[in-house]
């Protein structure tokens, strides 16, 4: 009988399941089939023989609190940004509710961008929205949402979450997150650069190509044109930045060699405070020669890494601006139609990085 059967299975499996009292009604025996199959995660019983194995589930807050966990173990990582990335993937819980990962699809995804711009700032500080829930609140009156740049920010810590779940073998879809930024309304935040895809890239530094612009050029500030390109790529790094190195802004540091973006001399100007920053050099570079071309710099008594270069109205950069600009026209990658420049290789390299679940604060620091 059915009591027998089940208490097999409470046996054969160790549910911990007690079935003392008959199941007389369909409602009662749907209830402890959910109960064990609860229990049992990805099994579902079909008689005192067989178990069919299904998909396990996840939830979605679950795997936040996992990730959550995951990131708290990166010990250089400040609790603030902790917080913040706990805070939007809670706000993302609310706006799409908790459910097991795999039902999660490009609506959800839709729904999250559409609501996040709908939102105001601070809204849990504020005396007027913080008692309100989401759905609540997208029904008000909000005279000053969020602007565009922040609303993407938290799309994006979205995105990097997703990226997580999808490495970790909890989700099989593509990245919901993807393509959901929305728009800027003020033209300043708007982006102005765009990203170099890999046929492009492999395009640009096609050894035949490359090598003809570059190292087999006339022009004396060929080697000049050779490395900036690389170093754009590899470190994301300004133009501006890269041409105005000097020879002791790199240097080996615990045993790693890095790059020393500063204002210390007069010739130097950053884009912004925070632009100064110390960087491991990327190994490709080193593979490719660069610390042998700098130790000839060195014993040459260079002072500045591309001494060829002449400071102007715009720094250094005047030359190796022109060079790139004209090579991407040459290989039809620049057009009037679009703003590729030596600028996409800096949103190229955070793109990059983002898709290697490069946290926010570690991408600022490298960047």
């Amino acid at each position: 009988d059915l009591n027998k059967f089940l208490n097999e299975c409470d046996k054969k499996f160790n549910l911990g399941v007690s079935f003392e009292n008959t199941l007389t009604t369909e409602l009662e025996l749907q209830e402890k089939l959910q109960q064990s199959e609860s229990i049992l995660g990805s099994r579902i019983l079909r008689n005192d023989d067989e178990v069919v194995e299904v998909e396990e589930t996840h939830l979605i807050s679950k795997l936040i609190d996992e990730y959550i966990s995951t990131i708290e173990r990166q010990k250089d990582l400040r609790e603030k940004t902790i917080i913040e990335y706990r805070n939007t993937l809670e706000t993302m819980v609310e706006i799409i509710g908790d459910f097991p990962i795999h039902k999660l699809s490009q609506k959800h995804g839709r729904l999250v961008s559409t609501t996040l711009e709908k939102l105001p700032p601070r809204r849990k500080s504020s005396s007027r929205f913080k008692t309100k829930t989401v759905q609540e609140i997208v029904k008000m009156d909000v005279s000053n949402p969020m602007d565009a740049r922040t609303v993407n920010k938290l799309i994006q810590r979205c995105s990097t979450w997703l990226n997580w779940v999808v490495r970790n073998g909890y989700y099989e879809g593509v990245n919901i997150f993807h393509g959901k930024s929305i728009p800027s309304k003020n033209r300043k935040d708007a982006p102005t650069r765009e990203l170099f895809s890999n046929e492009q890239l492999k395009l640009i530094f096609n050894v035949e190509n490359y090598s003809k612009k570059t190292l087999n050029s006339t022009s004396p500030c060929k080697y000049v044109f050779y490395w900036v390109s690389i170093f754009g790529l590899y470190h994301g790094l300004r133009l501006q930045e890269i041409c105005q190195l000097h020879m002791n802004d790199i240097y080996p540091l615990n045993k790693l060699w890095v790059i020393d973006i500063n204002e210390k001399t007069t010739d130097k100007k950053l884009k912004t405070k925070n632009a100064k920053r110390i960087i491991p050099l990327h190994q490709t570079l080193i593979d490719l020669g660069f610390l042998d071309y700098f130790h000839i710099l060195e014993k040459k008594g260079k002072e500045r890494l591309f001494h060829e270069l002449t400071l102007g109205r715009d720094g250094y950069t005047k030359n190796p601006s022109r060079y790139f600009n004209d090579y991407l026209r040459e290989l039809k990658i620049k057009t009037p139609m679009n703003k590729y420049d030596f600028h996409s290789f800096r949103h190229t390299c955070n793109n990059a990085l983002i898709q290697k679940d490069v946290i926010e604060e570690h991408r600022n620091d490298y960047l």
